[in-house]
């Protein structure tokens, strides 16, 4: 699944990139001649930083895993540990897809999935539905936020038509640039990235350069004042296994000036992944490797220029910490901590949101996944596991009876076959403190390729949690389904 990655961009018409479109026009030319989305900072009056007020970056890449932070972006992480910067290398991700993964990195929660009832018709405002994310924490103490995802078809926080918030997620916001550049994508988005429906390019210029010189413009603008900046860039990585690597060279020459220019002496950059690469039409997904790397998650952090020397204990936690057990959730308690350090008030505030995990700047001892607060079906612990015999009729009619169990939730909407079991792939089972986890996947005949990746987690002869997860490409299977009934697209096989 390793090869070169690159891209070819283009210009069609002429055309730039902005939050406010502009078009140019002649009267006696029948078409547009110029159109321009122009992203830009804005100036923004704003509070100097105060001692010990550190600010802070989370740039997610999407479907990054651990391994390919190494494998696809070299020469940026030797750029980051040129600057002090540190690999967490068994860090976990903690739940299945980018929103409940930003929410536990964001907000803290656990098991945060979007609204699942296919009867519900109303708008779905994710700011109702669950507590407030620490961007919004920042900004109630001064800092000023800010926030750019580039897949706006299925951003973290909107679905069109069914999901969304009720408020922006950022006083800087650029949600409205990236979903004009999606709805216009003829004039604006060229060059296809992966199977699916990413694009790599902004007119004549990798849609890269327009991200990250944003960033960089942002970062320089505002260094003297307190932030909290959270991007999730997916065009190149959602679909593309080795998208990765187009970002390399970039991202090392845009760390090695920041680091120049002084913008990264009071900031605390992370480099993340939401989860590892998980289109399971890929043939590498369906490997043991695969399977490893899509629940570990990358995670690289470059403290503040000067932390080392003013917070030496604090400091040494971390790179302790690089070697131990962690995932989002710590992460989370980190953000926190920082807040508290410079806001003292801010710790009784923070009190009442749910968290989960331990601070990275606290000293973590060695711990397993229960006490990390990792679910047994992300978790990479191999000790005491079992194989099964894939043909024990015990276990095909256990299979069977998860497969009808879950074609209740959509069999009566008249658009999805039933499902019918052709084999049960690498069963085996765990032992996770006091439970029995068994996992395998089970292979449909209904479609070619049609796999669900299954975890039951037992106490004594209970289950206590089911997961079920689709893995191969489930969007064209399921394109007969109307657009109120998107919850169950993944679990749909339209009768032809």
């Amino acid at each position: 699944g390793y090869s070169r990655a690159s891209i070819a961009c283009y210009i069609r018409y002429i055309h730039y990139v902005s939050n406010d479109v502009y078009e140019f026009t002649l009267p006696f030319l029948p078409f547009t001649l110029y159109r321009n989305i122009l992203i830009y900072v804005p100036s923004l009056s704003v509070r100097e930083r105060r001692e010990d007020e550190y600010s802070v970056v989370t740039l997610v890449i999407d479907a990054l895993s651990q391994h390919n932070l190494y494998r696809s972006l070299p020469a940026t992480v030797a750029t980051l540990s040129e600057l002090g910067g540190l690999v967490f290398k068994k860090h976990h991700k903690t739940g299945h897809n980018s929103f409940p993964n930003v929410m536990a990195l964001l907000s803290g929660l656990r098991d945060a999935y979007f609204p699942d009832d296919p009867n519900r018709r109303e708008f779905i405002y994710l700011d109702e539905e669950f507590q407030e994310t620490l961007l919004t924490s920042f900004e109630k103490f001064g800092y000023l936020t800010m926030s750019m995802e580039d897949y706006q078809h299925m951003g973290d926080f909107n679905r069109k038509g069914r999901i969304g918030l009720r408020k922006p997620l950022t006083k800087v916001y650029y949600r409205a640039a990236f979903t004009a550049m999606r709805e216009n994508l003829g004039f604006f988005l060229n060059y296809k990235t992966g199977k699916g429906d990413g694009y790599g390019c902004l007119g004549e210029q990798p849609l890269l350069n327009h991200q990250l010189r944003l960033l960089s413009d942002f970062m320089k603008m505002y260094k003297n004042s307190p932030y909290f900046v959270h991007l999730h860039l997916s065009e190149y990585t959602h679909d593309d296994l080795n998208g990765a690597k187009i970002y390399d060279k970039a991202l090392k020459s845009f760390l090695v000036d920041l680091h120049s220019s002084g913008a990264l002496n009071n900031t605390f950059f992370f480099i993340l992944g939401d989860h590892g690469f998980q289109r399971g039409e890929h043939p590498f997904t369906q490997t043991n490797q695969g399977r490893l790397e899509n629940l570990m998650a990358a995670c690289a952090l470059l403290p503040p220029t000067s932390f080392s020397t003013l917070h030496p204990n604090l400091s040494n936690n971390l790179v302790q910490n690089s070697e131990k057990l962690t995932s989002h959730y710590d992460v989370n308690q980190m953000l926190r901590d920082l807040l508290i350090y410079s806001n003292a008030s801010a710790k009784d505030y923070l009190r009442n949101l749910e968290g989960h995990g331990q601070s990275l700047l606290s000293s973590l001892e060695d711990r397993g996944c229960q006490e990390a607060e990792i679910l047994p079906q992300f978790c990479t612990c191999t000790n005491k596991e079992m194989k099964i015999d894939n043909s024990d009729s015990s276990l095909i009619s256990f299979a069977k009876k998860i497969l009808e169990d879950k074609q209740q939730t959509f069999v009566q909407t008249g658009f999805c076959q039933q499902y019918l079991l052709n084999y049960i792939k690498d069963p085996k089972l765990r032992i996770y403190n006091t439970s029995v986890i068994l996992d395998m996947q089970l292979v449909l005949k209904n479609k070619e390729g049609c796999v669900f990746d299954v975890s039951v987690h037992m106490e004594g002869d209970q289950i206590v949690r089911l997961n079920m997860i689709r893995m191969d490409w489930y969007s064209s299977t399921s394109m007969c389904l109307p657009a109120e009934y998107d919850v169950i697209k993944p679990y749909c096989i339209c009768i032809d």
